[in-house]
């Protein structure tokens, strides 16, 4: 039996051939459309990130020009610190290039035993001017009442200074994380209420002290702390701030010279003496060190440094922390804290390079700054061995990160109760008390360590 066609077998493989050609062409579209849009996401997302980041770029890297300035022939920008131990204290201070004044003078007010020194000092030259800067240090006894001044070469003195030594082992610290004033927000006074209320022995700033490396926002900050500045030792965290922007940015030299605890702790005449910036800008001279407190030790890190530097500092930071007695309570403070209270994204190579190390090494408490808000966190928050105190004393205020919002600081002390008599011997006990209190002086969290 003949087979009947509805059509004939070249219509019909012409149909399949069709229908083949237009599910190819169909996927194609398909294909191409999907493509299209693929692309015009890229683009769009291209676009916008090139947009984000020309609108960052000078937030980032833009390094505003300094203001001329010149500076006064007579000491300005005069400063008190401690060395790498509670046995010296370090005055820093600045002139013009005219006169030098190199003599520091410090006399014991209750023996009236008077010691000259000649200070450190170097010629810098930053965008705005060129000044003298210089440091001098003198040993201290303790519970000792000491008055100093310094002279210059043609026999000039400033005004006389006053600074007072605590106990043997004592030591009450005032805690505070970003300044970085541009204009006057009432610093000063609540400065000057919170030393009436609490009578610190010591500061500690979690850095950020200027808004920039610009010789009018470090008169803004010794403004803002005139009252303390001169006669209670103060330590300072390198912050972001307080380093000059760029692809390679670097630290205002002007920061070891007011705190010379960080170049009087390297063991090289050079950078004692350093006017060097191509040094800063290889970060030759770095913001660690460790400072020791009575029974606190603090490590300070600069969580601001090159990212291929920050391994050569792990390993300081490690050596730093294994060398603590085992008799003083461990403080780390440091710009960024590893655990951001914004994000947990935020921080991550902080937290990838030093959490781990600071979580074997019996520290206590890591204080940090740079999120303008205030967050206490404890052990089980973390999941780590130690509290951490994220603090703000800035007036500006980031609403985005967690925590409690406005200006806050922190009082930290130690304690030593009468000697306990067991069968075999006599036992102390140290007790550590970190309070956080507004600025209208209410507490609103403590940490309490007994060991």
């Amino acid at each position: 039996m003949q087979t009947k066609y509805l059509v004939s077998p070249i219509n019909y493989t012409t149909f399949v051939i069709s229908d083949i050609f237009n599910a190819n062409l169909q996927i194609m579209m398909a294909t191409s459309h999907r493509k299209y849009i693929i692309l015009t996401i890229i683009v769009v997302l291209a676009v916008a990130l090139f947009i984000w980041i020309s609108q960052r770029w000078s937030v980032w890297f833009a390094d505003h020009p300094e203001p001329q300035f010149a500076m006064a022939d007579c000491p300005q920008c005069v400063q008190l610190t401690t060395d790498t131990t509670s046995k010296s204290r370090i005055v820093s201070w600045r002139t013009s290039t005219s006169v030098l004044w190199q003599t520091l003078v410090w006399v014991n007010c209750a023996v009236n035993d008077t010691i000259k020194t000649t200070a450190h000092y170097s010629t810098i030259t930053s965008g705005g001017g060129a000044a003298v800067y210089y440091y001098a240090s003198m040993s201290v006894l303790p519970n000792c009442q000491y008055s100093y001044w310094i002279e210059s070469a043609m026999g000039d003195t400033t005004a006389h200074f006053y600074t007072k030594t605590p106990y043997e082992g004592s030591a009450k610290l005032l805690i505070i994380g970003d300044i970085q004033d541009k204009q006057y927000s009432g610093t000063d006074t609540i400065v000057r209420s919170i030393v009436a209320l609490h009578k610190p022995d010591y500061i500690i700033q979690l850095g950020d002290l200027i808004e920039r490396p610009h010789q009018a926002y470090w008169e803004r900050y010794f403004s803002d702390f005139l009252s303390v500045a001169t006669t209670i030792p103060t330590a300072a965290v390198v912050g972001n701030h307080d380093y000059h922007k760029g692809i390679n940015p670097y630290p205002d030299i002007r920061t070891f010279y007011t705190f010379p605890y960080y170049l009087s702790s390297v063991n090289d005449v050079k950078y004692q003496e350093c006017n060097d910036i191509d040094a800063l800008k290889r970060h030759d001279l770095t913001g660690c060190t460790a400072l020791d407190y009575g029974k606190v030790r603090v490590v300070f890190i600069d969580t601001k440094l090159q990212f291929f530097r920050q391994f050569s500092q792990r390993r300081r930071v490690k050596q730093l922390l294994g060398a603590t007695r085992p008799d003083k309570y461990l403080i780390v403070a440091m710009h960024h804290a590893p655990h951001s209270s914004v994000s947990k994204f935020n921080n991550l190579i902080v937290r990838w390079l030093y959490a781990p190390i600071i979580n074997c090494s019996n520290v206590s408490i890591v204080y940090a700054a740079h999120e303008h808000n205030t967050l206490i966190s404890t052990p089980k928050d973390l999941g780590t061995t130690y509290y951490q105190s994220v603090q703000n004393f800035s007036a500006k205020d980031y609403t985005k990160a967690h925590g409690t919002h406005g200006r806050h600081y922190t009082i930290l002390t130690t304690t030593t109760t009468e000697p306990i008599s067991t069968a075999t011997n006599a036992i102390t006990r140290d007790t550590l008390t970190s309070i956080t209190y507004t600025i209208n002086h209410t507490p609103i969290d403590t940490i309490q360590i007994i060991r």
